[in-house]
């Protein structure tokens, strides 16, 4: 999976940036404890981007994501 965050505010792509690493950790987190089930469906997906969107919102501190979108999407 790769993904965009769509931001409100061109400053918190710095701490974007900053916790890329922590982010990565738990969108992937999140990613394992799914199975196909869970994923495969349009409305699947959205519950995902939501879980995304909620876990990187509780990391940041200086601003918040309001959108994730799904660049590549692949499941095997």
């Amino acid at each position: 999976v790769t993904m965009q965050f769509g931001i409100d505010n061109p400053s918190l792509s710095k701490e974007l940036h900053a916790k890329s690493i922590v982010m990565r950790d738990s969108i992937i987190s999140i990613l394992s404890s799914k199975l196909y089930d869970d994923i495969s469906s349009e409305d699947g997906k959205n519950v995902l981007k939501s879980q995304i969107k909620h876990m990187i919102n509780k990391i940041l501190k200086t601003g918040r994501i309001n959108s994730v979108y799904f660049t590549t999407f692949v499941i095997q």
